[in-house]
C-alpha cells in the first residue's frame, strides 16, 4: 500500500472516529524512507531517539505517544519532493535547497485536515525551527517552537550527523554530541540536548553499524 493510500486510510479512520493505529504511522514512515535512498530507516531512528529523549525529560506517557507519532511522520512532506533533488548524490544548489525546505509546509498541508493530529502536526511542520530564529519555515524562536518539534529537532540532528549522507561521512558520536551541546540553548532545546547526552551515556541511544553505513 502506498503512502497516499495509507494517508487516505488514516483520514477515513479519523472521520469515523476510529482509533488511529500506530501501525498506520509505522507504515507511513517506511514509505517515506523508501523514497529517500540516503535516509533509509531515518524515521524509525529519529522516533527511537525522540522517545528516549522524552523519557529522560520525564515527559508524561500520553505526550510521549504523541512525540512517537510525530517523529514517525516528521518527514512526510518529502514525498512531494522530486527524486532528483531528494536523492541527489552531492550538495544541493540554493534553489534545490529552497525546494527541499518545503517538505515542512507540505507535511503540514498533508496532515492538517485530521483533527486528532493537531498536537502532532508541529513535529512535521517545525522540526527545522531553531531557538535563535534561524530555522524554517516560520523562523520561530524559543518557546514559540512546540516542545514536540524541539525534541524531534535534536533527535533528527543527531541521526543526520551520525549516518552516511551523500555530502558527508558519518561523524563519530562524540563529535556529533560536541556540536549539538555547543548549540544547546542557542539552536537546540537545552533540556532535550541534556536528555540526548544522558541517553547516549546510558547506551539507550546508540547507532548500530548498519544504521551508520548503508
Amino acid at each position: 500500500m502506498t503512502l497516499h493510500e495509507k494517508l487516505y486510510e488514516l483520514q477515513k479512520a479519523a472521520q469515523e472516529t476510529q482509533p488511529l493505529s500506530i501501525e498506520i504511522f509505522r507504515a507511513m514512515a517506511s514509505a517515506i524512507d523508501e523514497k529517500d535512498f540516503y535516509t533509509r530507516g531515518h524515521s524509525e531512528r529519529v522516533t527511537r531517539f525522540s522517545v528516549e529523549i522524552a523519557k529522560n525529560m520525564d515527559i508524561p506517557e500520553d505526550e510521549i505517544e504523541r512525540i512517537r507519532i510525530g517523529a514517525l511522520v516528521h518527514d512526510i512532506g518529502k514525498v512531494t519532493i522530486d527524486n532528483e533533488i531528494l536523492n541527489k548524490p552531492s550538495n544541493l544548489t540554493e534553489p534545490e535547497y529552497e525546494v527541499m525546505k518545503t517538505h515542512t509546509t507540505k507535511g503540514f498541508e498533508m496532515l492538517k485536515h485530521i483533527p486528532q493530529l493537531k498536537d502532532i502536526i508541529p513535529g512535521a511542520q517545525s522540526h527545522h525551527e531553531q531557538l535563535d530564529g534561524s530555522g524554517y519555515p516560520q523562523g520561530l524562536k524559543g518557546d514559540e517552537i512546540p516542545r514536540i518539534a524541539r525534541i524531534i529537532t535534536v533527535a533528527d540532528c543527531f541521526d543526520a550527523m551520525t549516518t552516511t549522507r551523500p555530502y558527508q561521512e558519518p561523524a563519530p558520536v562524540e563529535h556529533a554530541l560536541e556540536y549539538i551541546c555547543s548549540n544547546a540553548g542557542i539552536k537546540y532545546d537545552k533540556q532535550a540536548v541534556e536528555a540526548l547526552v544522558k541517553g547516549v551515556k546510558s547506551g539507550r541511544i546508540a547507532m548500530r553499524y548498519e544504521d551508520r553505513v548503508k
